[in-house]
């Protein structure tokens, strides 16, 4: 009886042995159905005609973007259905529109494309080429008659941010006498000049361009008392003083005007 019982327990793990196999197999055999069906359905889900892009809708408050213009660009580069549609490539082509700040492109089941479109808001434009939006950022949008009454900004490339900050600055500044921003440049040599409405020029130089500017809006209504709406140019480049341009004269420079 024990050489019985000892003879089936030694042959407990030969039986044992057999079932690891058994279940690998069994693993291994999920794994090939489900490899199967997931390769079966990556066929149905990337045949363009598995839930196809029915509409496109364009979201956004535009000025100088069109939506039907927008669509016409959508529809050239929308391929594929629902889940391989190239978002990438359509939020590419979107962003590379100049009067197109940002956007947003994404999918809405089962059938929709939306698109929300935020459209660059000029500030000014640049020189001849271009337009700076209100962030001081630069872009390449033609300038027409849309843009026409807006300021100029010109200078060295690179130098938009901080055109655009000075602009918004003297705006606020010059705005309790009246008087607004039409064109503020720096030259090569890094002197800045201003163009204020009624066609007054103001040079404030390469220096304490700052404390220039608030020289001016301290004078200002002293020297326009004297010859209303005649100021053609002030040239505010020296240590303590300034000189005047009248429209029907010459220069006439204001007492204690000393060049620096």
């Amino acid at each position: 009886m024990a050489a019985a019982q000892a003879k089936a327990e030694q042959s407990e793990p030969a039986a044992g042995r057999g079932h690891p196999i058994l279940r690998a197999v069994s693993v291994l055999l999920v794994i090939g159905l489900a490899g199967g069906a997931g390769a079966w359905v990556w066929v149905i889900v990337s045949d363009p005609g598995t839930l196809p892009i029915r509409s496109v809708q364009v979201e956004g408050s535009f000025r100088h973007l069109h939506t039907r213009q927008l669509e016409k660009v959508i529809a050239r580069h929308i391929s594929g259905g629902f889940f391989n549609i190239d978002i990438g490539a359509i939020h590419k082509v979107l962003a590379n529109e100049p009067w197109i700040d940002h956007v947003e492109v994404r999918r809405v089941w089962p059938d929709t494309l939306r698109i929300r479109v935020a459209e660059q808001v000029p500030l000014a434009r640049w020189d001849d080429h271009g337009l700076v939006n209100v962030h001081g950022d630069w872009f390449g949008a033609a300038q027409d008659k849309s843009t026409a009454g807006l300021p100029e900004l010109a200078g060295p490339d690179g130098f938009q941010p901080r055109l655009a900050q000075a602009y918004h600055r003297f705006t606020r500044e010059l705005q309790p006498l009246g008087l607004q921003v039409r064109q503020l440049d720096v030259n090569e040599r890094r002197a800045w000049r201003l163009v204020l409405s009624g066609g007054i020029e103001v040079r404030l130089g390469r220096r304490s361009v700052e404390r220039r500017l608030r020289r001016f809006i301290r004078v200002y209504p002293i020297v326009n008392g004297q010859r209303p709406g005649q100021i053609a140019a002030v040239d505010l480049r020296y240590t303590n003083g300034f000189a005047v341009s009248w429209k029907a004269g010459q220069p006439q420079p204001q007492p204690n005007a000393r060049g620096s």
